[in-house]
Formats: structure tokens, C-alpha cells, sequence
């Protein structure tokens, strides 16, 4: 029996001191792994962009159905179908969440981070007539007029910008009879912005901040009405993008 006991105790020792050298060959081994490879600088600046278009195309998707959708609601209405017109109300609803959630994921998604020791940028204007016209938009007399539907907008591509943040602001003449609401966008980010009609207080040249965007070095910024105005929304003369310290 002794014996036995002592053999046992052998067998344990001989496999312990093996093992033990494995474990400890492992945990150096571990410890000395090299470091995981990190993607470039300028491949996560790619999967960025890449996102944020990708994000856009879905917001311009979501916004032209609901368009559609409420002009089909509009001429249900006029016909007085009303039923037809509430399911469709309905849709237009759950549309809404969904370009909300669209919206707000964009809001929170990371952005390309700034340089901070690159030189402070500059507030930038950008004209009525450098401007690229879609719809029925007109320029004269340096204005933008005719903002009377959602199917014409503006847009300025611009590059050699500064990336950071910038506070987009609007200069405009507002219109007897007018007035109505904006929608301002670079790729997925946009704010919509309600611009009142003239009166005689307030019919010479309005300045209105709509809210701040991060922009990288390249941008194609658009405006466009959300409502219909057969006085048109507003005579557009300027948009500013000023840095935001």
C-alpha cells in the first residue's frame, strides 16, 4: 500500500513540472505577441466617407418616398377619399420614424478628426450666382428666386476647405405671401429650417442661422424647399459657413 502512494506521488510530480513549463512558455508567449496591424489613417478617412454617402443615398431615398407619398395623400384629399388618404398618412408616418432614425444614427456617427495645429480657417461665402440651379431656380438681381416647390434646389460643390466644424448661416430677402420651410444638407447631415414670410417690419435682408455641420475638405452643400409656395419660400442671396470655435 505504501508503495503504491509513493508511485503515485512520483507520477504526479513527473507530469507537474511539464506542464507547468507549458503554461509558462504560453503566458511569454502571449505576452511577447506582436501587436495587431492598425488600418492606415487614410483607409479609415475612406471607410468614413464611405458611410457617410452610403447614409446619404438612404436619406434621399426615405425623403423622395415620403414626398411622393404626400403628394398622393394631397390629390386622395381633393378627390375626398378619405380613407385612402389616412392609410396613407399612416405610411407617411412610419417613413418619418424611420428618416428620424436615419437622421439621428447620422448625427452620432464618428467624424474625420480635425488637425489641430493646421492654420484657422476662414469664414467662407458662397454666392446666389455661384451657385448650380436645378428646377425652376433663377438668379437675378443676385438673388436665387422661385423656391416655390420641393423638386428645385441649389447646390454649391466646393473643395480646399479646412475640415471642422461650421456653422451654416443663410442671408435672404423674405417674400410677401411667402415664407415656408428649407431643408440645408452636406451627404447625410441636414436641418430643416421654417423661414417666415415678409411683413412690414421685417421685408429688407434676413440673416438666420440653421446649425452646424462637420465638413471635410470636399463638400457639395444643397438647399431645397420642403413646402410649396406659388410666392416662393424666399429670394436666397448668400449662404455663410462660419467656423465654430
Amino acid at each position: 500500500m505504501g508503495k503504491s502512494l509513493h508511485a503515485r506521488a512520483i507520477t504526479v510530480r513527473s507530469f507537474a513540472a511539464p506542464i507547468a513549463a507549458m503554461l509558462f512558455i504560453a503566458a511569454s508567449s502571449a505576452d511577447c505577441a506582436p501587436p495587431r496591424p492598425q488600418k492606415p489613417p487614410e483607409l479609415i478617412d475612406l471607410i468614413n466617407i464611405y458611410e457617410r454617402q452610403k447614409r446619404s443615398l438612404e436619406i434621399t431615398a426615405h425623403s423622395k418616398h415620403i414626398e411622393k407619398l404626400e403628394r398622393l395623400e394631397a390629390t386622395l384629399n381633393k378627390a375626398d377619399y378619405k380613407e385612402d388618404a389616412a392609410l396613407v398618412n399612416s405610411v407617411i408616418a412610419k417613413k418619418k420614424q424611420a428618416l428620424d432614425l436615419l437622421v439621428r444614427t447620422a448625427a452620432k456617427a464618428s467624424r474625420q478628426k480635425t488637425n489641430k495645429n493646421k492654420s484657422k480657417s476662414s469664414t467662407l461665402y458662397l454666392k446666389a450666382t455661384q451657385a448650380r440651379l436645378h428646377g425652376n431656380l433663377q438668379v437675378a438681381f443676385r438673388n436665387i428666386q422661385n423656391w416655390r416647390s420641393p423638386d428645385c434646389y441649389a447646390n454649391w460643390p466646393i473643395s480646399g476647405i479646412t475640415p471642422g466644424r461650421y456653422h451654416i448661416q443663410i442671408t435672404y430677402i423674405p417674400v410677401f405671401g411667402g415664407g415656408g420651410e428649407i431643408q440645408v444638407r452636406e451627404l447625410d447631415q441636414l436641418v430643416n429650417a421654417k423661414i417666415p414670410g415678409a411683413t412690414q417690419e421685417k421685408r429688407f435682408k434676413q440673416t438666420v442661422r440653421i446649425g452646424t455641420f462637420n465638413l471635410r475638405q470636399s463638400i457639395n452643400l444643397e438647399i431645397k424647399p420642403r413646402t410649396i409656395n406659388a410666392k416662393g419660400v424666399f429670394l436666397l442671396t448668400e449662404v455663410q459657413l462660419i467656423p465654430a470655435k
